[in-house]
C-alpha cells in the first residue's frame, strides 16, 4: 500500500512540475539558436491571441513588424464618466429641488492593451513591454455632505442626489519573450478573468 501511495505521489509531483514549467530543449537546440541570425530579410508578422476559459479564443489582428520600433496590438475602447458635479439646488421655497449636476468628464481607455517592442537577439525576436487589461468594475456612489438623498419635511424622497464615480481595475503583465521565427509562446496573463492566457506568434513568409 505504502509503494502505491509513494508512486501516485510522485506523479502528481511530475504532472505539476510538467504543467507549471516551460518543455525543455537540447543544449545544441539552444546553442543553435543563440547563434547569429539568419541573412533572412523575409518580413516577420506579429499575431496575439488571448484565450479565456469557457470562451471563443480572440484573435487580433496581425501586424508587420520593424525590428526595433515600439508597436501597439490591442482593442480598447473610450469610457467616459462624470468627474466634477455642480451641488444640487434647494428653491427658496422648498417647492423644487435640482438634484447633483455632472458639470465636467474624464475619458479612460477600457480593454486589453499590448505596448511592445523588439529586437534580435541571436536567430531569435526578444519581445519586450507589457499587456495591460482595463475594466469598468461598476459605479462607487460617493455620499458625503453633498450626494446624499434629499427628503421632504415628511421623509418623502424627492431626489436620490447621486454623485457617482467609475470603479476601474488594471492588470498588467510585463513581458520578456524571445521567439524564434515561426513559432509561437503562450503565457498566462494578468485579468480579472481567472486562467487567462496569451499567445505571440511569428510569421515569416519567404
Amino acid at each position: 500500500m505504502k509503494t502505491t501511495i509513494k508512486a501516485a505521489t510522485f506523479a502528481l509531483i511530475a504532472l505539476l512540475v510538467s504543467c507549471a514549467a516551460p518543455k525543455g530543449m537540447s543544449v545544441q537546440q539552444y546553442a543553435s539558436m543563440s547563434r547569429a541570425a539568419s541573412e533572412s530579410t523575409a518580413p516577420l508578422t506579429f499575431q496575439m491571441t488571448t484565450r479565456e476559459p469557457m470562451r471563443s479564443p480572440t484573435v487580433y489582428p496581425p501586424q508587420k513588424l520593424s525590428i526595433g520600433r515600439a508597436f501597439q496590438v490591442g482593442a480598447q475602447c473610450d469610457f467616459v464618466y462624470p468627474s466634477a458635479y455642480e451641488p444640487g439646488k434647494v428653491t427658496t421655497g422648498l417647492s423644487h429641488v435640482t438634484p447633483a449636476t455632472p458639470t465636467e468628464f474624464k475619458t479612460v481607455k477600457t480593454g486589453l492593451v499590448a505596448d511592445l517592442t523588439t529586437k534580435r537577439v541571436g536567430g531569435l525576436i526578444l519581445i519586450e513591454g507589457s499587456v495591460t487589461v482595463t475594466e469598468f468594475q461598476g459605479f462607487s456612489r460617493m455620499g458625503g455632505a453633498l450626494g446624499q438623498p434629499i427628503l421632504d419635511s415628511k421623509d418623502r424622497l424627492l431626489t436620490e442626489n447621486r454623485i457617482e464615480m467609475p470603479k476601474l481595475a488594471s492588470y498588467t503583465t510585463p513581458v520578456y519573450v524571445a521567439i524564434k521565427p515561426g513559432d509561437s509562446s503562450t503565457f498566462d496573463l494578468s485579468s480579472p478573468k481567472k486562467g487567462a492566457k496569451v499567445t505571440f506568434s511569428l510569421d515569416q513568409k519567404k
